[in-house]
């Protein structure tokens, strides 16, 4: 099993998403609802961080000399990122595309 900080987005994801089922079912008791809830935060911020990796890399991506067409690219530095990750999201909610609608059994993970 990788390490937490291993995880892609899409595994942390995957794992929020049966976190999120499990505690919904409401077949856990108040100790193990609360180490969920605690899983279910770090791994919330695993996808936060991922999610805004590939952004500051799509803006790197758009800055592309529109003359010469070339794309000049900066790495991103991981330390800055995990500075950025505690206001990630922070009084933001997650929106949906206007005109579509939550479909039933969607869960709500942000």
């Amino acid at each position: 099993m990788p390490e937490k900080n291993d995880l892609t987005f899409e595994e942390s994801l995957k794992k929020l998403e049966g976190i999120v089922s499990y505690l919904d079912s409401g077949r856990a008791d108040l100790d193990s609802s609360l180490a969920k809830y605690e899983e279910a935060m770090g791994l919330l911020n695993i996808c936060r961080a991922k999610l805004s990796e590939a952004e500051q890399k799509i803006e790197m991506l758009r800055k592309a000399d529109p003359e010469t067409g070339t794309v000049e690219t900066e790495p991103v530095d991981p330390d800055q990122l995990r500075s950025d990750e505690s206001t990630a999201g922070r009084g933001t909610a997650a929106k949906r595309p206007r005109g579509s609608k939550k479909t039933e059994g969607e869960p709500e993970l942000f």
